[in-house]
């Protein structure tokens, strides 16, 4: 698809705050190519669905019959993964970006298994930026997949921000960032979606950089610069609502400098 044709965009999500930021984003990135249809349940897209093809469709995988902002598990009957199916049967080269808070080679591996042979997907954080649901789409666009390498969007984030400076790497920032925000060792695991050795392996390289025992390192962290107020509150916001989203109990806070 060249950069000036037009495109049908079926955006789903039962949160509104989610979905009025999706729909808000492609009319000020896309205003004059995408032409958007919008839902806020399983059943409302489905019945776009009827008069409406879509070439691309952005769903939240986690969906429930009942309209916006309410995802009782209960009511949880079909995803977006289910939708992406109904998408397929209307245009089999559709592409589908799948938002969620779940693990990326788990989402990408249920869409692979799914999806028609030459339609493109990608995954997209729940807790991403803008900048995230841009490279899924721009990629989508141009018939790709987007599997992304490190599987959680705060490591892309510290790392596209120029957050994490030498020494630091982008994965050793962000273990600092989510222990910041209250998470254990094993909270930091489920958050992160990596295994507690690799938080092994970046707890030990963090100890010897800032020469810090575990139980002070984000203090240290705080206080020499490494983590910055400027943008590690916003971080730690979004960590907190990502746990509860996945029902990860968080602790208080570690100090500020301020």
């Amino acid at each position: 698809m060249n950069n000036t044709e037009k495109f049908k965009v079926l955006l789903v999500d039962n949160h509104k705050r989610s979905l009025d930021s999706i729909v808000k984003f492609f009319n000020r990135t896309y205003n004059q190519r995408a032409i958007i249809a919008d839902a806020d349940s399983y059943s409302a897209a489905t019945s776009l669905l009827s008069a409406f093809t879509p070439d691309i469709a952005v769903l939240d995988k986690r969906l429930s019959d009942s309209g916006s902002d309410n995802c009782d598990l209960d009511t949880v009957a079909l995803d977006g993964i289910d939708l992406a199916q109904e998408v397929w049967k209307r245009n089999p080269l559709a592409g589908i970006a799948l938002s969620t808070a779940s693990p990326a080679q788990e989402v990408i591996r249920a869409l692979h298994m799914r999806a028609p042979a030459g339609a493109a997907f990608a995954y997209v954080s729940k807790a991403g930026d803008d900048d995230d649901l841009a490279e899924s789409v721009e990629a989508i666009l141009k018939g790709d997949c987007r599997i992304p390498v490190d599987d959680h969007w705060l490591s892309r984030r510290i790392s596209r921000h120029g957050y994490a400076t030498d020494p630091f790497t982008a994965h050793e920032i962000a273990l600092l960032v989510v222990l910041s925000a209250g998470a254990s060792i094993s909270a930091s695991c489920q958050i992160l979606q990596i295994t507690r050795r690799s938080i092994d392996v970046r707890l030990a390289a963090l100890s010897c950089k800032l020469d810090s025992t575990e139980g002070v390192m984000v203090q240290n962290a705080i206080h020499t610069g490494v983590l910055n107020n400027n943008w590690l509150e916003r971080l730690q916001q979004i960590l907190v609502e990502e746990a509860e989203y996945q029902g990860v109990e968080l602790n208080a806070k570690a100090p500020s400098s301020t």
